[in-house]
């Protein structure tokens, strides 16, 4: 199973638990069908027009066409052993009201494409849409966890001209304070990128922002990022916000 990323920073007004549920039965059905053979199964994202496009696609065993129009149908099951044929029915349902729908596309023998179309909605105002950086700035990256630091090296690393920009990690709050007052006088010349929580520690990213009147040139990195305390306070300071499951595919920038 691969996936495909075509459109980064696509929002759509959904239940995020309930949207998960729908697409991993959605896969877990694919991968049923191909279970009596190699195959795969791709799920991509793109847009088209207003709407958000989910496609998963296997070439497995397929629908024949005599069922297809009973597909969706409560209690209606094809293929999977011990199904109630509730999966299907409730995501459609669940797309419905979300301003969405479900098509299926479907060959025997050569395999089934399931489209999921939501409608677009603007991007909230925390959103970052890139990190634009400049040649001769310092980055620094404030981050407890080793492998989210590794992330952000290797990430930076597929960048262009990207030996240009000083790169200072840290790990706690008294190493930041120590790179901060280290480029005060070319603080313009600084960006921060920030973790939320730190192991051990009674202070945030966040607070820290604060504390340095960072909010300028800093985005905050966190897991935390659906946190209405959270999302508040970057919104009332302008402060971007970055899910650190974004890491590895926002665009980077170096002007």
């Amino acid at each position: 199973t691969r996936a495909r990323t075509g459109q980064y920073g696509q929002f759509a007004r959904v239940n995020p638990q309930e949207l998960k549920r729908i697409v991993s039965n959605l896969i877990d059905n694919s991968i049923e069908s191909i279970r009596e053979k190699a195959g795969q199964v791709i799920i991509s994202l793109n847009s088209s027009g207003d709407f958000c496009v989910i496609n998963i696609s296997d070439d497995g065993i397929g629908i024949p066409s005599e069922i297809m129009n009973s597909l969706g149908q409560k209690g209606f099951s094809y293929n999977k052993k011990g199904g109630n044929g509730l999966g299907l029915f409730h995501a459609m349902e669940s797309l419905k009201k979300w301003g969405g729908k479900l098509n299926v596309r479907s060959v025997v023998q050569v395999g089934t494409d399931i489209e999921i179309k939501l409608p677009l909605e603007q991007p909230p105002s925390w959103f970052v849409p890139m990190i634009s950086l400049r040649a001769g700035m310092s980055l620094i990256i404030f981050e407890d966890d080793q492998s989210v630091h590794q992330a952000w090296i290797d990430r930076l690393g597929s960048i262009p001209n990207v030996e240009e920009v000083s790169v200072i990690q840290v790990s706690s709050p008294h190493a930041l304070r120590k790179a901060y007052s280290e480029i005060f006088e070319e603080l313009e010349e600084a960006f921060f990128l920030m973790d939320y929580e730190i192991f051990g520690s009674k202070e945030t990213g966040l607070s820290l922002i604060e504390e340095l009147g960072l909010q300028s040139r800093s985005i905050l990195v966190t897991s935390r990022y659906d946190e209405d305390s959270i999302v508040d306070r970057c919104e009332r300071q302008n402060i971007g916000l970055l899910p650190k499951s974004m890491i590895r595919i926002v665009p980077i920038l170096i002007a």
